[in-house]
């Protein structure tokens, strides 16, 4: 028979669990206009910053759109300026001047989406953190809209997650 003294101390009790680490962010990055990729500005798993170049797609046909919309613009802008003086003499009516109005807030409205769509062209980093593997590489075309493809990920590193599974039983204590 064995006889042992009974002590009391504090024992730190553990349990070990699987688990995996899990960025607190992660973006995915997509194109928000079609066109062919003419620059991947960053390596596949290189960190990056927020608002860092990531892909360039071919701006001149944003370039050329812009410049349409920018001459519609100042027609239209040109047009409503004399609508203005010629509804001042009451040489026209209310009507025509509305219509002016309208065209120069439609060629104003064309002209800011034609400026969004040229920036769109540069796609940057919304989030620092490791970026991956870059998913469409220069020389391909890319479209935008619901459908379109994810050009790569960025994670975050610091925070992150330590994700696991634990049983109820454990949970409880």
């Amino acid at each position: 028979v064995y006889v042992a003294r009974v002590v009391a101390r504090d024992v730190r009790i553990w349990h070990e669990f699987s688990g995996r680490l899990v960025a607190v962010a992660q973006a995915d990055i997509r194109p928000q206009v079609s066109g062919v990729i003419e620059k991947v500005h960053f390596r596949d798993g290189a960190f990056v910053k927020k608002g860092q170049l990531l892909f360039t797609i071919d701006p001149r046909p944003y370039e050329a759109a812009l410049q349409a919309a920018s001459a519609r613009a100042a027609f239209a802008e040109a047009d409503f300026a004399r609508a203005q003086k010629l509804i001042a003499d009451k040489a026209i009516p209310q009507r025509e001047y509305d219509q002016r109005k309208n065209a120069a807030d439609v060629a104003r409205a064309d002209l800011a989406t034609a400026k969004l769509n040229l920036d769109y062209t540069a796609i940057k980093a919304p989030i620092s953190g490791r970026a991956g593997r870059a998913e469409i590489t220069a020389g391909n075309l890319v479209q935008s809209g619901s459908g379109a493809p994810v050009l790569t990920t960025v994670v975050t590193s610091d925070p992150i997650y330590a994700d696991f599974e634990i049983d109820e039983g454990t949970y409880l204590k």
